[in-house]
């Protein structure tokens, strides 16, 4: 996951704007796949 990051509390829970995921595969290479506005929880930092 990769983009802008907005804000993060005391647990380290992310707001990250813009954010688009790599997807690597052999047949095609790598994809961007756009997720926009995303809120990631702590436990998964």
């Amino acid at each position: 996951l990769k983009g802008t990051l907005k804000g993060f509390d005391n647990v380290i829970n992310l707001i990250v704007n813009d954010s688009h995921e790599r997807v690597f595969s052999p047949d095609r290479g790598v994809e961007r796949v756009p997720l926009g506005l995303s809120i990631i929880r702590g436990q998964n930092v």
